[in-house]
This record gives structure tokens, sequence and C-alpha cells, in this order.
């Protein structure tokens, strides 16, 4: 049996710390692991015989920042160290190896650490530095309900001293709001249960405003609130501060005096000015112009003045306000004497132009007041930036753009798409057809026959393979698809695929060896059995049908790393086959990616089958790799992770190879008449005695009237007239009958889906059939259910 000392070594190769174990008296070096030894001072020195200080920094004495002569006795000491603008922690220990005392030195970067905690105090430096003379500061934690600190310049502040919890301080606060209501809202809106929800909800600042009790004086107060979490801790912080803005609300009280007389013309004013940077009255009668409001832009003021002749100030306008190609433009457009005529009925004519300090900019005219005639005499000339506007145009411009390339391709990818299936369909149905045209004109008896039939189901074989492949492929193009998340015995899963496989290697001559994964810890399983099965499965049947007369295929797994409740496992899958080229690997998981033409002829495939495994793979969050040489054979290698199932339920082995099905009652339930004859031709010819209905309903109502006992099975379609598979499936295992939720249900249907088999799980069907009914799986699954 290993000692300590031998397993803490093993344990220490695969630690991504630096661990070195030394002698305590010596410093002579027992053992250092692979990250310690990389970092030798001398890259590649022996570790043997060599003491620490000289082994990893060069130093012929201890190190200066070594614990060892900080311990005084204790066992075990640790420390931070600065290297550079790296930081390290680290951890001597002193124990015993191999009969030797020895000291053990533990070190791991925590540079990052300190950086996010440094970060994090800045911040909150900063904050406190900007926050203005407050009446009160409080430093909070929110996620344990504790206050922090309080500063401020008020009297009152050391009131809240006592206050130990957030709510408590929040309570007491909210005694120096009289009014009752903003009391509720204020308790309400900063309590930690709120703060926590507001900070989930993306959001770390807002203020409210209170009449607030501050020295004895009622004033008007702006709370602010500025959320952050606490790197050491991961603990929700708040920052509250409370300012008075008596005078801020004076002075704004001020200034709306201040606004003209007229109120309409102060509305109108402010208005204006809130859009534009300037806006002139100009008389059209007499030429004349008088800015109104006034303008926070001094360069373009100092051009537009206080009044006097327009077409002067239009000119210097066009001449110094306007980039270099618009000065035409704005001269054309602010030529008064065409103006009247311009404006017409019109109540506002506008421009666009360059402008030397708003970007872009527009001018409008709009019309103040007509003549008798309707003739224009006075015009308001007003300025805005557009810049904004302009690049959302650009941006909107390059979306079309974009769209419209986006569509062009999805349009060819569609055409492209089309013919392939037009393509890769019809040359399977034309197969079937034509044979059995050349049944019908030649009377076909004998060998010659049984090789049309065999032809026959070789195509439509192909031409299912092709449906479901398409089918598949458009729904994992939907982004809304979830992966199922159920219990599976990973042993059992590939048990299956292997046998599955096994029969179609067997066909092709090619020797398929496995482990079938009995060396992996975990086998109980928590993930998408059908996916996983399907990945499995489409590798497999590549390798097998792209392999060579006589090749091999070598399955083997292993499991790359586990947490308490996760296992990540590598599945490999080699073949002799054919191999790929360097060029067409880069394309593999491309949907329809095949390298040689005549692909689709000679080995039936219809290139989607890896582009299907990516995007399963993707959707479980692992990867693949795929690795081949032409002529040589391909090795592909996929990565998955699961979740460890820690209750399995007992596993039953049920062997189905020698169950005989003669004589079980089975009830069909099916509305397609066709598929109603084939499907009950099957069952009659394995020795059953079949009950048919045509829906759902009438299969419930077959199923009522029925005896206890004297049906064995239902075999359940699931798209019907009337009532559906999935309600009739409710329906029956609600049944007053003891026998509702003991008789098997089986699905039978055309809908394919992992999804379709998860949602008849999920109603209480126990197992489903795809459609077209493959005769020897329909047959395991009944012996699988006989009594």
């Amino acid at each position: 049996m290993a000692d300590s000392s031998e397993i803490l070594e093993q344990v220490f190769e695969h630690s991504n710390q630096i661990i070195i174990v030394c002698d305590y008296v010596t410093h002579e070096i027992l053992y250092a692991n692979p990250v310690a030894r990389s970092l030798a001072f001398i890259p590649g020195a022996s570790v043997s015989g060599a003491v620490c200080h000289k082994y990893l920094v060069g130093l012929d004495n201890p190190c200066p920042f070594c614990l060892l002569e900080k311990m005084d006795g204790e066992k075990i000491k640790e420390d931070e160290l600065e290297v550079g603008k790296r930081v390290l922690s680290q951890k001597f220990v002193v124990s015993e190896w191999k009969g030797r005392k020895v000291f053990i030195e533990y070190a791991w970067d925590i540079t990052n650490i300190r950086r996010t905690e440094k970060l994090y105090e800045s911040q909150v430096s900063l904050l406190f530095a900007s926050i203005p003379d407050a009446f009160g500061i409080f430093h909070m934690d929110v996620t344990d309900n504790v206050v922090l600190g309080l500063n401020g310049k008020s009297r009152s502040v050391e009131s809240f001293r006592n206050c130990r919890s957030v709510d408590q301080l929040i309570a007491y606060m909210g005694r120096f709001i009289p009014d009752e209501a903003s009391q509720i809202r204020f308790v309400q809106n900063y309590s930690c249960e709120k703060l926590q929800k507001f900070f989930v909800d993306g959001n770390i600042s807002f203020d409210q405003e209170y009449n607030i009790i501050v020295d004895e004086v009622l004033s008007p107060c702006r709370i602010h609130v500025r959320l952050l979490m606490n790197p050491r801790n991961s603990h929700l912080e708040c920052i509250l501060y409370g300012l008075d803005i008596t005078q801020e609300k004076k002075e704004k009280e001020r200034m709306t005096m201040l606004l003209d007389e007229d109120k309409f013309r102060k509305k109108v004013f402010a208005a204006l000015e809130r859009a534009y940077f300037c806006v002139y009255y100009v008389d059209l009668t007499s030429g004349k112009f008088r800015e109104l409001g006034h303008t926070d832009v001094d360069a373009i003021k100092s051009f537009i003045g206080q009044e006097g002749d327009a077409r002067e100030k239009f000119k210097v306008m066009s001449e110094q306000m306007v980039e270099p190609g618009y000065e035409q433009v704005i001269t054309d457009f602010t030529n008064l004497d065409t103006l009247p005529l311009r404006m017409g009925g019109r109540e506002s004519i506008s421009v666009r132009f360059k402008g030397t300090y708003i970007g872009w900019g527009e001018g409008q005219f709009i019309a103040m007041e007509r003549d008798d005639n309707g003739r224009c005499i006075s015009v308001l000339w007003v300025i805005r930036s557009v810049s904004d506007e302009v690049a959302r145009e650009e941006v909107y411009k390059a979306q079309l753009k974009a769209a419209a390339q986006k569509a062009e391709r999805a349009s060819a990818a569609k055409s492209s798409f089309l013919t392939r299936m037009s393509h890769d369909i019809r040359t399977p149905l034309n197969g079937i057809l034509g044979l059995l045209e050349l049944d019908e004109m030649k009377k076909i008896e004998g060998e010659a026959r049984d090789e049309f039939r065999k032809k026959s189901r070789t195509a439509a074989n192909h031409l299912l393979s092709l449906l479901n492949d398409v089918l598949e492929m458009s729904k994992l193009e939907d982004a809304d698809t979830v992966l199922a998340e159920e219990p599976f015995h990973l042993y059992d899963l590939l048990s299956d695929v292997y046998t599955i496989a096994g029969l179609r290697a067997v066909e092709n001559n090619v020797t398929l060896d496995h482990d079938c994964g009995v060396s992996l810890k975990h086998r109980d399983l928590i993930g998408s059995p059908l996916y996983v099965r399907q990945i499995f499965l489409n590798l497999l049947t590549n390798a097998i049908k792209y392999n060579r007369h006589g090749g091999s295929v070598f399955c083997h797994s292993e499991m790359i790393s586990e947490t308490e409740d996760q296992v990540v496992y590598c599945f490999h899958v080699d073949d002799t086959g054919i191999g790929m080229s360097s060029d067409f690997v880069q394309h593999i998981f491309e949907p329809f990616a095949q390298e040689h033409s005549d692909a689709r002829s000679t080995y039936q495939g219809s290139g989607m089958g890896m582009a299907i495994v990516k995007r399963l793979v993707d959707k479980m969050n692992g990867h693949i790799e795929v690795h081949s040489e032409e002529g040589m054979g391909t090795r592909f290698a996929v990565t998955v992770p699961f979740k460890i199932n820690h209750n399995p339920l007992a596993r039953e082995e049920v062997s189905t190879e020698n169950v005989s099905v003669e004589g079980m009652r089975v009830l069909l339930v099916e509305d397609n008449a066709l598929n109603m004859e084939i499907a009950q031709n099957f069952l009659e010819d394995m020795g059953l005695v079949v009950t048919c209905a045509n829906n759902g309903e009438e299969a419930v109502k077959v199923f009522e009237r029925t005896p206890e006992g004297s049906l064995d099975l239902i075999l359940m379609d699931l798209m019907m007239p009337v009532m559906n598979g999935y309600d009739a499936t409710r329906r029956i295992r609600l049944s007053e009958k003891k026998d509702g939720n003991l008789i098997p249900i089986i699905a039978l249907s055309a809908n394919a889906f992992a999804e379709d088999a998860q949602k008849c799980k999920e109603v209480g069907m126990n197992g489903h059939l795809a459609k077209p009914i493959n005769v020897a799986q329909l047959k395991q699954t009944l012996a699988k259910f006989r009594k």
C-alpha cells in the first residue's frame, strides 16, 4: 500500500500550484512538481541534490522572503509576495516526508484577485471623493444587512451611529421625513430587499427627492444610491448620500422668473432652446433679423449677433460656419428674395449642411406671418444639430446593405439547397419508382425480383436517412431548441449504439472494436441520451461507410476531469478508411460537405451527418476534434460534459433475444388507412391479435370497454383528427380502470424528433417508434413489454 508521501506526490503532480518539498535543515529539494520544475532558475536543471533557493532563484543563501525563518515553531505559515508586477500567495507547512522532517512550500498566482480588489477600492475611493458636500454619507453591506460606516456635515448624522443594520438605519432615517406617505415610500424603496432586486434588474444607481428635516430645518433633499459588488466577499454594497437641494431649487425658481414676461413666449423659447442652437426672427419685408432667446454655443453666437441685416448675417454664416462644399447650398437656401415663393403654402422648409462647429446641422425656415394674399412676410430661422441622426442613418444604411447582402446569400443558399435536395431526393426516388416499373413491365420472378427488392429497400433507406438529416438540421438551427436533461446509463447507451453499428460493420466487412466505456468511473449520468446516441451513431456510421473492405474501426473512451457533480468524458472513434485531405477537414462540419463529387452515389451519403454532430456537440457545451490523412484513415475525438447522477434507479437487465411475441393482444391506433394496413399486417405476421382504432377518442372508448387485462400493449399514433395521441394517452392514464396506469403505450408516429420522444415520455408513454416502421425494432420493443 502506498504511504502518504507517495499519495501526496501523485496529487502534487497534477496541481497547477508551485509545490516543492525540502529538507527542514538543509533545504535540499526532495520533490518538486512539474510547475515548480518548469520555473527552475536554470531551465532543465536537475532537482536531485539541489537546494530550493539555488534551484528556483539562483541564490547561494536562503531567500530573503523565505517564510521558514518567520515560523517561530508554527506548523503552518502563509504570506503574500510581490514578484515584479505579479503577486504570489505563499504557504509553508512543516511535515514529514518519507521519514524526514521537511517543509512543503506552496505558491500560486493571485495577481488578478488583488487587481480586482484594488480596482474595487479605487472605485470606492473615487466615489467618495466625487461626492459633493453631503449632509450624510452611508456605506452599507446590503447582503449582510450591516452598516459599514457613515459620515457627513449634518449634526444629525451622529445619532445614526447606533444603527447596526441597513434596514434599521433606513427606518431611523425615515423618521426625519414628516410626510407619512413619503416616509413609507422611502423605507420601502431603500430596504435591503428592494436594493437587491434593483441590482438584479441590472441597475447600479438611482436618486429620489424627499422633504427631510436636516438640522431641525425641513429642506428639499435628493437621496443618491450607488450599488457595487465587493470582490473580497461577493457582497452587494451600497453607498447612499443625501444632498440639500434648497439652493438648487431656488436657482431654478429664479431662472424661471427671469424668462420672458409673456408666458406663451416663455414656453416657445424654452422648447426651441432645447432643440436648436439659435433662433432668428426674420422680417422678409424689411430684410431685418432679431435673435430670440439665447445660445449656449459661443462660437455660433459670435457670428449671429443680436439683430441687424439678415442678408449680411446669412452671408457671414455661409462663409464662416459651413464646411467647404456647402457654402453655395446655404447661400441659395437663405436667399430672402426667393424665400417667399419657396415657402408658398408650406409651413416650413429645411436644408442639411456640414458645419465647422456643430458637425452635421439642419437649417429650417418656419412660416410666422402671411399677408392677406397668403404670401409669407416673416419667418423663424432655426439651426439644430443632426449629427446623431446622420450617424444613425449611416448605420441604418449599412444595416440595410448588410441585410440585403445577407438576404441575397440566404436566397442563393436556399436555391443551392433546393437544387441539391431536388437531386438527392429524386435520385433514390427514381431508383424506387424505376424498379417498381420494371417489375410491373417484366413480371420479374425469383432471384432477380429479390435483388430488385433489395435495391429498392436500399434506395428507400437512403431517402429516409436524407429526410431525417434535413429535418434534424432544420430543428438544430432553431436557437430555442433545448436539450433534454434526463438520467441514463452510459454503458447501456453505448451497448445499443455498438449493436446497431455492428450490424452495418458486418455488412461492409469492417471490424468494429470498442471498450463500451467499461473503464469510465461514472456511468450513471444526466443529459440528453437521444442526442448522445445520435452523435455516436453518426460518427460510427461514417467510419464504417467510408472505410475500406476489410478495414477496422476502434472506439475507446476516457475521463478528462471531474467535480462533485460533473464529469467530462472524451470519446475517440478511429478508422482505417479513405481519410480526408487537410483542405476538406476545414469544411467537414458544414452542411452538405462532401470531399468527392461521387460521394452521394458511391457511399449513399447526404453530407449532413457531421454538421448535425457538430451542432449537437455545441449544444451540449462540448467540442469535437478531427485528424485525418488521405488513404490512412480518420480520428475523431468528442469531449462532452455530463452531470453525474448520484441517485440512479436500479437497472433491469432484460433480454429479448428469444422472447416470442406470438399471441400478444395489441390495440393499434392509426388514422391513415394505408399505414393501418401495413402495421396490422406486420403485427399479424408476428402472430399478434390486433384491435384497431382510427383516432385517439376511439382508442379511449375501445380501452374503456375492453375487460381489464385483455390488452397487452397499445401502439399509438400522435397526429390524428378528433383526438391526438398525447391527449388519448392522458385520458387512458387517468382512467378508472386498474390497468390504465399499467398498460404499456408505445408511440408509433412520423414525429421523429428527440423532442417528440421526450414529449411522449412526459405524457406517460413507455416508448417511441418512428415511422417508417422498422420491423426488427418493432418486434424487439414488443418483446420488451411481453408479460
